[in-house]
Parts: structure tokens; C-alpha cells; sequence
């Protein structure tokens, strides 16, 4: 419920941020019912409330060095929590060193956010490595996790497993749709509304669906 909470109010002020008290109220409001309809996995609901707090932080009127610190550390715990959420990190640094403030700043503005994003794994490893389990951190987080596009894990192939996992996504394929036809309305959506960042949000919604699939 804390995590939905957090996601909710994060997404208003993001559309606030866009100029659209409307449209974050409308997202407020919708996000913790789907949550509760759609999302069937505990770990997503702490995921969804990091990422969101990581575009929030990349897409605030904050300066470029501290957007960077703060989208990385947020997105670092993101991937701490689901390593799929690195789908979102790439994105990220993308919108930040893409940003037009970044002019001779983007080397220092992506230090900044591999910085804030290695803190929250790397205090995940010092932690198993002080009890002699740093090895099976490696295997399990990130041996195991590279053999998932394949879904070697499960011994099925990766169109196999994109076929069991499309069923799983009815209850959001109509959100879905509906927001990859506002991407690619992206000139009549920065028209109607100027303050919106269409390029910033098609990344993370691109980013999102890999992260999803894989």
C-alpha cells in the first residue's frame, strides 16, 4: 500500500510538473486500482515506486549534477529490487546527458548518476560479502539473471516464454495500446500541451515494455 501510495503521488507531481494537474490527479487516482487488479507480484509494487521516483527526479527543475545524483539513486534501488529495472536505468542516463542544460556537463552528469546508481547494489554486496556469501549474490542476481531472455531457467525457449507471458498482460494491453498511440501522436500531444516531454516519456515507456518481456 506504501509503495502505491508513493507511485500515485509521484506520477502527480510528474503531470504537474507537464502543466496537467488534470491528468495527474486522473493517474493518481487510476494507479493503486490497477495496481491491485493487474499487478500479482509483491516485488513490482516497491519497483514501480523507485522507477517513478527516478524519472521524477530526472524530469525536475532541480539542477542537471543533483537530477543525476537523485534519479540515480532511486533507480539503483530500483535495480536492487528487480534487475530489469536497468531497461530503465539506460533510459535515464539517456534523458539526463540528452538534457539541454548538459552542454559541457553530460561526462560529469553521468558520473553523477553511476555514482547514485551503483550505492544501493553495492551495499547489497558489501552486506553478503561480510557474512561469506558474495559469490552467491553474483551467481543468483547476475549469472542467473542473464540467462532469463532465453528463459534458460525454466527450460523453454524466449518465444515460449513471450507467449505465456502475453495472456498475463490482458488487463493491461488496452492501457498499453493507448499509450503507444499517444507516442506516436507525440507532435499533437506537445501542441496541445508544450510543457509535456514526449521524447523523455516514449523512452520510458519503451524501456518499460523490455523490461517487461525480458
Amino acid at each position: 500500500i506504501s509503495s502505491d501510495a508513493v507511485t500515485a503521488t509521484a506520477l502527480f507531481f510528474l503531470a504537474r510538473r507537464f502543466g496537467d494537474m488534470t491528468v495527474g490527479v486522473f493517474a493518481a487516482i487510476l494507479y493503486p486500482v490497477l495496481s491491485l487488479i493487474v499487478i500479482g507480484y509483491d516485488a513490482y509494487c516497491p519497483l514501480a515506486a523507485l522507477t517513478t521516483l527516478a524519472f521524477l527526479a530526472a524530469l525536475s527543475p532541480l539542477s542537471l549534477i543533483c537530477r543525476a545524483v537523485l534519479a540515480g539513486l532511486a533507480i539503483g534501488a530500483a535495480g536492487a529490487v528487480k534487475q530489469t529495472a536497468g531497461f530503465e536505468a539506460v533510459a535515464l542516463l539517456a534523458i539526463l546527458i540528452g538534457a539541454p542544460e548538459g552542454v559541457g556537463r553530460r561526462g560529469w552528469a553521468a558520473l553523477a548518476y553511476g555514482l547514485g546508481v551503483g550505492v544501493a547494489p553495492l551495499g547489497f554486496l558489501i552486506y553478503f560479502a561480510w557474512h561469506g556469501a558474495a559469490g552467491a549474490l553474483f551467481a543468483d542476481t547476475v549469472v542467473a539473471a542473464l540467462l532469463r531472455p532465453a528463459s534458460a531457467t525454466e527450460g523453454i525457449s524466449f518465444a515460449r516464454g513471450l507467449a505465456r507471458f502475453l495472456p498475463l498482460q490482458c488487463g493491461l494491453l488496452p492501457l498499453t495500446g493507448l499509450s503507444l498511440l499517444a507516442m506516436l501522436r507525440g507532435r499533437a500531444l506537445k501542441g496541445a500541451a508544450p510543457g509535456l516531454r514526449v521524447g523523455a516519456l516514449s523512452l520510458w515507456l519503451v524501456a518499460a515494455l523490455a523490461s517487461e518481456i525480458v
